[in-house]
């Protein structure tokens, strides 16, 4: 990214970057998005969740009063031990045992989108922060330029009037002849 200088006017597109990176992100958190849902642990986020007891290495469990049974991969606990099982109804095939798996599908899914989000609230941030040292310039430069003005002697604007325009009244002063 160019820098730019503090005098410049504002810089076209100045967000321009900071949106390009966050569709970036966008469609890569889309394409992981549809990376989860056709793989088999969708079932974490489609699938019932039931209970089931791991025995032996084994789990079994019951979805819709069919007995089921699902290896754990894990070694075999001395005594049965209560697991969580998503399973899908329709196919058993499907049927997975609840591990750290399915959050990271969920952080694989959400991560890129988060950091769309956060893209765009860093490049407005920043476009605020120098927006408002542009209006801090620009102030303290008229204020030079005024009290330049009555350094050489010359009279100010008078009460009501703006400065450079010595016939047209001040916006406030129009608004309150209006208002009666």
């Amino acid at each position: 990214m160019r820098a730019f200088r503090r005098d410049r006017p504002e810089p076209d597109g100045f967000l321009r970057p900071y949106r390009i990176g966050a569709v970036v992100l966008a469609v890569f958190g889309v394409l992981c998005l549809l990376v989860v849902v056709q793989s088999p642990s969708v079932v974490y986020w489609t699938g019932q969740r039931v209970r089931g007891t791991d025995e032996g290495g084994i789990v079994y469990y019951t979805v819709a009063g069919e007995e089921r049974s699902l290896d754990s991969h894990r070694p075999a606990p001395p005594r049965p031990v209560a697991r969580t099982v998503y399973a899908d109804p329709a196919d058993s095939s499907r049927d997975r045992l609840l591990t750290p798996v399915k959050w990271l599908d969920a952080a694989f899914v959400v991560l890129p989108f988060g950091g769309a989000g956060t893209t765009l609230a860093v490049g407005i941030a920043r476009h605020r922060r120098w927006r408002g040292r542009m209006a801090a310039d620009e102030q303290g430069r008229r204020q030079r330029a005024t009290e330049a003005w009555h350094a050489d002697g010359r009279p100010g604007p008078s009460p009501g009037v703006t400065p450079g325009d010595g016939s047209r009244p001040s916006r406030s002063t129009r608004s309150r002849r209006w208002s009666r």
